[in-house]
């Protein structure tokens, strides 16, 4: 009964496609190379499975990928200029390049800000988003009309499924001169995109090179600029990295959202603890409670293979029902790109079926029911608790997906900026 009751609830959410919201997104974006690990000519028999942070050759690449799939966690690892001859589908990347696309081709209005822009990479990303200019006078442009740079990222993105669950390892190119923050004359025009948005969406501060914490300093800076809700999309690179990304950017955003290996590895980081196995969905909620109140934020939105949860504080803006609507969307819209292998268009979300599909966590549900004593909560998904309200929904599992890369920020900005729509 309970899962017939999700399924009936993801199929009213994706009346949610038809209403729109205003986002600001930034600052990643790249071309993905996506390889399929069934599809490559590698016996990983004999490789040691490690995780190499500074990758040297391709049998420590192997490694890497070997490990990824035997603990069945994402990394994202640095390319160090290693050459790659696996040949592979390019897409549209990056967290900010991927949830442009996303956001715009289900309707919204999409003004999107990467500082090193390339005739390559504008020409994939959607005509109908929008790039802020100052030449002469501050101007939004038609993003494929301009272009600043002949230099482009490239990704190469290892996709791999085991008997559980679905995985990625990524190689991360960089680009010299990026900067997670706009540029002088953008900045002062901050006010002029603000009057066009409703919410921001932003991600790839996890790409800084050189001097980190200057750069960092300055996107936090042009963050407190900004008063419409902003949702950070975080990506845990480094213990360095992330701990700069922790005291600088979080304070100033009202959300992130992260996957299950970012969680647990955060909680490690904030000494909070980190799951031995799956973690469980009252371990996160009592991790996140802790969060919010250590970097005064609003809202956390993690997303895993078995369920999805969103806790805010008790005066959050928007109404629990809002918000589990918008989870439920943000998920079918997943879901979507999985089913057809390219990011989702309104047409696609109306579309929704259960074809190849089923639902996952429902016991996730109900064990965080029995132990908070929650009548209800494994149908409805929602409880106030300890000042905090806490939305949690069972994930929908694709047997057979045609791609999984970008699968997460589609959840996390279908969701956030739905809640604003």
């Amino acid at each position: 009964m309970s899962k017939s009751n999700w399924i009936q609830k993801y199929r009213e959410s994706t009346e949610l496609v038809e209403s729109s919201a205003g986002v600001l997104t930034g600052f990643n974006a790249n071309l993905d190379v996506i390889h399929q690990v069934s599809d490559l000519d590698c016996d990983f028999s004999e490789i040691e499975p490690k995780l190499v942070e500074n990758l040297s050759n391709i049998e420590e690449l192997k490694s890497c990928l070997k490990y990824c799939m035997i603990n069945s966690e994402n990394h994202e690892l640095d390319k160090n200029n290693l050459e790659i001859d696996f040949k592979g589908d390019k897409f549209i990347g990056g967290q900010a390049g991927i949830m442009s696309n996303f956001l715009a081709k289900t309707g919204n209005g999409v003004i999107f800000y990467t500082p090193l822009l390339s005739e390559d990479l504008s020409s994939r990303i959607d005509d109908k988003v929008l790039y802020p200019v100052v030449d002469g006078d501050f101007q939004l442009k038609n993003v494929q009309d301009v272009s600043n740079t002949d230099r482009t990222k490239k990704n190469h993105i290892f996709e791999f499924q085991t008997d559980e669950t679905t995985g990625r390892m990524i190689l991360s190119d960089s680009l010299k001169g990026f900067g997670p923050y706009f540029r002088k004359g953008i900045e002062q025009n901050l006010d002029k995109i603000e009057q066009n948005i409703d919410c921001a969406v932003f991600s790839g501060f996890h790409n800084i090179k050189g001097n980190k914490e200057a750069k960092l300093k300055k996107s936090a800076k042009q963050l407190k600029m900004i008063e419409k809700p902003i949702h950070l999309e975080f990506v845990d690179k480094n213990i360095e990295t992330t701990s700069l990304i922790l005291k600088y950017i979080l304070p100033e955003v009202d959300s992130f959202g992260l996957d299950e290996t970012e969680f647990s590895n955060l909680m490690e980081l904030l000494d909070l603890g980190k799951p031995k196995d799956d973690l469980k969905l009252e371990t996160a909620f009592e991790a996140a409670k802790k969060m919010i109140d250590r970097f005064g934020i609003d809202r956390i939105h993690l997303h895993t293979y078995r369920y999805h949860m969103v806790i805010v504080e008790k005066d959050y803006t928007n109404s629990v029902q809002n918000i589990k609507d918008s989870m439920l969307y943000g998920e079918v819209a997943a879901i979507q790109a999985a089913d057809t292998g390219h990011i989702p268009t309104r047409k696609d979300i109306e579309s929704f079926n259960m074809n190849e599909k089923e639902i996952n966590g429902l016991s996730e549900l109900r064990e965080f029911a029995d132990r908070f004593d929650i009548n209800g909560f494994e149908k409805s998904g929602k409880a106030n608790l300890d000042n905090f309200k806490v939305i949690a929904i069972p994930t929908i599992i694709h047997n057979n997906p045609e791609k999984t890369v970008g699968m997460g920020d589609i959840i996390s900005s279908g969701a956030f900026s739905s809640e604003f729509s």
